[in-house]
């Protein structure tokens, strides 16, 4: 008889491990108690990607009077915003279909461990008893409220609210410069919103480098964006029909920032609760992650966790990788290795990164090669120089071991590095592969180029 595996979340770690497993002729059970998908493609990575998209088209519009280029465009937000749900619903029936192929048993409703081997599906009507041999959670993370800003879906937004919008503020007070609320204000401020910021640090993006976040922050005060570093929210007020936001620093000194709307992004927690973890050997760490081993085993040996809710980084990507190992695991195949997570954030410009950082060099150890965006081509062709990239490689042995990039395109052109990484090249390989010209790839030539005593193109 086959081996009898639950998964619970149907996000991306859930729906690669539910499929992978299936195809090998198990008997998979997949339960979801909101909608296929989760909240990267339903209210999180997709849609804010689509919103970045034709908030973009909006601005460049308005602002291309360099390149001979004038217009009298306006925004029909609730026809933007049926544009993305479109998006979604389509992306959404096609993560589906894979899953159907494959055999996987599809159950709406939340999963609830009674042992390490038996599961109760209950779909908010009835209850349902399943055993299994193994289970994957991959219940993905939900984001952090704070105290005294409750979400009401009016005054105060979460980010999935934010995006579930089809009527955009005159002015919106984001609590958080980190990479969502970064990339939600841009939204906002391309599309004509006031927005401004409040960040507990002393700048946006914490925890990249500040050679990388200068442009970004540079773009978003043009567009608007008002920065306010070193506050912390404390409460909201309402007067005169008017939202207010009282806001602290360390000194105990309040501000007030009035407002429409609240968008809280102070970051993301894994969603474990109402699993009844209790009921199983299963553990989480002082976070609230759950434990796991390289296997993505948790201390339950029937039972693995992979995505969000297996540790950080809290990326896409970074699930479909446990997937891919949680699954294999069970089969009892060979694994991929963990692999090198790039990062990136959506912002204007883009930032990417991967390995280690440049701005960590062992200066006895490592050196960086560097090449600007005013200085490439086809950043120009694109009025678009602001940036720089930058790789990180052994001095001995010329390896690369990092990099990362801020300008046009960082998403796609982190991947050529992530390549060179895994597969331990050197700038070398990277100088000995012809770039085609005019590109903005030709940044990783250059700056490989720069690394050592190479011969360098011409723009």
């Amino acid at each position: 008889m086959s081996e009898k595996i639950i998964v619970i979340g149907a996000g991306p770690a859930g729906s690669v491990a539910a499929e992978r497993c299936a195809q090998e002729e198990t008997e998979v059970t997949l339960i979801e108690r909101w909608l296929l998908g989760g909240c990267c493609l339903n209210v999180g990575c997709i849609p804010s990607k689509a919103l970045l998209n034709a908030s973009e088209i909006f601005h460049q519009s308005l602002n291309s009077e360099d390149l001979g280029v004038t217009a009298n465009a306006s925004i029909d937000y609730a026809k933007t915003a049926s544009w993305k749900n479109n998006v979604v619903e389509k992306l959404r029936s096609q993560s589906r279909k894979p899953l159907e192929r494959a055999g996987v048993t599809i159950k709406e409703g939340e999963g609830l461990f009674s042992s390490s081997s038996e599961i109760i599906v209950n779909d908010g009507e009835n209850e349902e008893s399943i055993e299994f041999d193994k289970a994957i959670i991959a219940t993905g993370s939900e984001v952090i409220e704070l105290p005294n800003f409750p979400f009401d879906h009016e005054a105060v937004l979460n980010s999935r609210q934010f995006i579930e919008l089809e009527e955009l503020p005159d002015r919106l007070l984001i609590v958080g410069a980190g990479y969502i609320g970064m990339e939600l204000g841009t939204v906002a401020a391309k599309l004509g919103v006031d927005v401004t910021t409040i960040e507990m640090t002393n700048q946006i993006l914490p925890g990249w480098d500040k050679r990388l976040i200068k442009p970004v922050e540079k773009k978003a005060k043009n567009l608007g964006i008002d920065f306010h570093f070193g506050l912390k929210a404390t409460e909201l007020k309402t007067k005169d029909n008017e939202n207010i936001v009282i806001a602290e620093n360390e000194s105990g000194e309040e501000k007030e920032f009035p407002t429409n709307q609240v968008l809280v992004t102070v970051g993301r927690k894994p969603q474990v609760d109402g699993l009844n973890l209790d009921n199983t050997k299963v553990r989480t760490n002082e976070n609230g992650f759950i434990e796991t081993n390289e296997s993505m085993q948790t201390n339950d040996p029937n039972i693995y966790a992979a995505g969000d809710v297996a540790g950080e980084p809290m990326l896409a990507h970074k699930a479909f990788r446990d997937a891919v190992i949680a699954s294999n695991s069970i089969l009892d195949k060979e694994t991929p290795p963990r692999g090198h997570v790039p990062s990136v954030v959506f912002t204007d410009p883009k930032i990417s990164q991967v390995g280690i950082s440049p701005s960590k060099k062992n200066k006895s150890r490592h050196s960086v090669g560097r090449a600007y965006f005013r200085a490439n081509g086809a950043a120009f062709t694109k009025n678009k120089t602001e940036g720089l990239a930058r790789i990180l490689f052994d001095k001995e042995t010329e390896t690369i071991l990092g990099a990362d990039i801020v300008g046009p395109d960082a998403s796609e052109l982190i991947h050529e590095l992530c390549l060179a990484i895994e597969n331990n090249l050197g700038v070398k390989e990277i100088v000995n592969t012809i770039h085609a010209h005019p590109t903005l790839s030709e940044i990783i030539l250059k700056a490989a180029e720069n690394a050592g005593e190479f011969p360098t193109y011409s723009l």
